[in-house]
């Protein structure tokens, strides 16, 4: 067997393989370097379609200033900063709205390096600026920004950085080697410019207003978004510092991979307005560069392997509702502190699994006039297994995919608990739950499908498998089983018994752990941590007690003997996600058609009779 080092080693090796390059991928993803620009002019040519412009009937001397601070009430927040300040975009809509070919037109009839020109010279200068001419993308973005400085003055000098040849596309600018060189590079090509600001002013005045150009057209740049090109994810590189087109609305969480945030993406921003609403959520990861691949490389990689066996399998795309689905994501490199910033962009979720139940705390009422919740929540069991399956890419033991090339992959979630489902609601009041945050996921190859060891797992302890306590076994997608398998049956307590029934149950896990050094120690745990490990008696004793419980009916009982498969303590005999998928497949079709899988029924005359079971064999019918 090989060493722990060497597995390590080749684990590594197989992750730079098949995950680590996720972004390189071609087939795959499709890398957008210059913001979305050419895709935007592509879908939006209303606002690039060249057109005479007219002369404005009156002249207003005050046109500069007035668009100046239209411009900049249309700004939105991308990003709380309270050390560094706020961060500020203009989002597209309110941009075009404002600085329309007659605006510029106005500003041009105004700009002290146009005033010898004649009116119809300054006309077609304007549709130059505005719509760009054969040898020149427009210039109206860049305009825009010498209005939004501080430094009056700049925007006189407008014609100087036509001169110098800068159009949009050299949008937004960077620092060669820090502001005070002069040297501004393109941010999508090798062009290196001098700007010249103002050279009346001093050096450090000079050095403020270079930095003030620089913010202004990174607030007019936010990406363009796109979701999903020609079957392709769409991955956004964004060399310069600036904001994303996202408005800022509130902190939601922060959890080990860094924070999530619900924003805001603007139809104008975005080419799916007609597919989603307009809230979402953007997940934040910070990391240095290095050989190994990233938790942003691990988590793309392990979304799209799953969404990407969903679309092969599930042509009415049933089971993907139930994957969480990432519309794009989001890469900037700050060379300064060499740390690179990776924004996921997600579906709003109405919350997770927890704070579901948290939401319903009791119940008023018994299970038997809640037929509607019992059947929901098998429903959901059995799309979340299936989704599952598709992560973890299992099928039947039949010949054919015994041919499974050794170069097939297998994915592993890694961390389900009831925080990472997350809960749906759309306008007709149908609920979903959706197996989401891929961060511990893992993509493997046929042959490593179970290398990767205990100990660079990571997991939450309380839903984690007892696997993970070893350092011989290695982790297999199994582990997702029994952590699902622990999710379920908090499920099945809160159906039974409400949200307050959690805590007991919580309550009752917590004792000294098995192992002598951590016997001053209280775990959280389903399983003992003993060699070989084994369930908890509290957990024993509290599927017994559920499955004596005055509401639990067959379907009830089907549903918690399948959970006690799901928590076998010894892997080797745990049950996969393809014998999971076909049970709940089973116990499902027949609560659909079973009349004694209901918890009441109506007999003879309209006497209805409770379904109670005294134990595993035997039911009583009791008249209410």
């Amino acid at each position: 067997m090989a060493s722990p080092t060497s597995s390590d080693a080749i684990q590594v090796q197989i992750q730079r393989t098949l995950s680590g390059l996720v972004t390189e991928n071609t087939d795959r993803v499709r890398k957008i370097c210059d913001r979305g620009e050419e895709d935007f002019r592509k879908r939006q040519p209303q606002f690039f379609s060249r057109r005479a412009i007219e002369w404005p009937e009156t002249i207003d001397n005050q046109i500069i200033w007035k668009t100046k601070t239209k411009l900049w009430h249309a700004r939105a927040t991308f990003l709380k900063n309270p050390e560094a300040g706020d961060v500020f975009f203009l989002p597209r809509g309110d941009f075009y709205r404002i600085f329309t070919p007659e605006v510029v037109l106005h500003i041009v009839i105004h700009l002290k390096c146009y005033m010898s020109e004649s009116d119809e010279r300054k006309r077609r200068l304007a549709q130059d600026i505005y719509f760009g001419e054969s040898q020149r993308a427009p210039c109206h973005k860049l305009l825009a920004a010498l209005i939004l400085m501080d430094h009056r003055e700049v925007v006189h000098h407008f014609a100087s950085f036509i001169q110098h040849g800068m159009n949009d596309d050299c949008l937004p600018l960077k620092p060669t080697s820090g502001v005070l060189g002069g040297k501004l590079v393109c941010s999508h090509r090798d062009h290196c410019r001098d700007l010249i600001i103002n050279r009346d002013t001093d050096e450090d005045s000079d050095e403020s207003a270079r930095e003030d150009f620089m913010k202004q057209c990174e607030s007019l740049t936010a990406p363009y978004t796109i979701w999903s090109e020609d079957g392709k994810h769409c991955h956004y590189i964004l060399d310069a510092k600036g904001p994303l087109p996202l408005k800022y609305i509130r902190s939601a969480s922060v959890g080990g991979f860094g924070e999530v945030s619900c924003v805001q993406l603007a139809d104008a921003d975005r080419s799916f307005s007609a597919v989603s609403p307009s809230t979402f959520c953007i997940s934040t990861r910070v990391e240095k560069p290095k050989p190994s691949p990233s938790a942003f490389d691990l988590e793309l990689s392990s979304l799209l392997f799953a969404g990407s066996r969903a679309s092969k399998e599930d042509e009415d795309r049933n089971t993907k509702r139930h994957l969480l689905e990432v519309f794009a994501t989001y890469e900037i490199h700050d060379v300064l502190s060499n740390l690179t910033t990776y924004y996921f962009l997600f579906p709003w979720a109405n919350g997770n699994l927890k704070e579901f139940w948290e939401a319903k705390r009791r119940w008023n009422t018994s299970l038997t006039t809640r037929q509607d919740d019992l059947e929901w929540m098998i429903e959901q069991f059995f799309w979340l297994a299936k989704a599952l399956r598709l992560v973890h890419n299992d099928r039947d033991k039949t010949l054919s995919s015994r041919r499974i090339p050794s170069n097939s992959r297998y994915g592993r979630h890694g961390d389900i608990k009831p925080q990472n489902i997350l809960y749906f609601e759309d306008r007709d009041g149908r609920r979903t739950l959706v197996l989401g945050d891929f961060g511990l996921g893992r993509v493997n190859s046929k042959h490593s499908r179970s290398l990767i060891t205990p100990g660079g797992a990571g997991g939450t302890v309380t839903y984690q498998a007892p696997e993970f306590e070893n350092t011989d076994p290695r982790i297999s997608r199994k582990t997702d089983i029994f952590s699902l398998g622990c999710v379920f049956l908090e499920f099945v307590t809160w159906l039974l018994d409400g949200a307050d029934a959690l805590k007991v149950f919580g309550d009752q896990r917590m004792e000294p752990d098995a192992r002598p050094a951590y016997a001053a120690f209280s775990m959280d745990t389903f399983y003992v941590s003993c060699t070989p490990p084994k369930l908890k008696d509290s957990v024993k004793n509290w599927i017994q007690n559920l499955l004596d419980h005055p509401d639990c009916a067959e379907v009830v009982e089907n549903l918690l003997n399948l959970i006690e498969k799901m928590l076998e303590p010894d892997h080797g005999k745990r049950i996969g996600s393809q014998f999971l998928e076909r049970e709940l497949s089973k116990i499902l079709k027949t609560w659909k058609v079973r009349d004694e899988y209901y918890i009441i029924r109506q007999h003879g005359k309209g006497e209805c009779f409770r379904i109670k079971r005294t134990n595993r064999r035997s039911t009583k019918l009791t008249v209410i």
